[in-house]
């Protein structure tokens, strides 16, 4: 059968990016994720044509090999890969929680305090720094 050009990169060069044993230890999506900032070089969020050929070359990869993993991986033809473009399944998750916090919080803050408060009251901890405070008698 044809191979995952993917899953061949992560065999070949997995422990040299994610640091030994740490791609076993979190699964996959630990090892995608160090995959994914070791190519993003410039940090925004996305792996430019030039960044993967770089990064491949340092594998010994021929650029004939680079072009077709890239055809491959580039699976909108955008000229970028992103994240979801590697794991479609976690990105499906991460913004279903961003809706369900847009819809349920009215912003950040109010999540965190939200959060906070919950986890208080569970604990039978207080709430509120003056809370806090009393509580240790200062």
């Amino acid at each position: 059968g044809t191979s995952d050009p993917l899953a061949d990169l992560l065999k070949q060069g997995g422990a040299i990016i994610t640091g030994g044993d740490q791609a076993t230890k979190h699964g996959l999506g630990g090892s995608l994720r160090a995959w994914f900032r070791h190519f993003d070089r410039n940090q925004n969020g996305r792996i430019e044509r030039v960044e993967f050929d770089e990064a491949l070359k340092l594998f010994n990869y021929s650029d004939e090999r680079i072009a077709m993993m890239w055809t491959e991986i580039d699976q909108d033809h955008d000229g970028h890969i992103s994240f979801d473009e590697i794991d479609y399944e976690q990105t499906l998750l991460w913004n279903t929680f961003r809706r369900w916090c847009a819809a349920n919080f009215a912003s950040a803050r109010d999540m965190i305090i939200f959060l906070r408060d919950g986890y208080a009251e569970r604990h039978g901890l207080p709430k509120t720094t003056e809370e806090n405070l009393t509580r240790l008698e200062f």
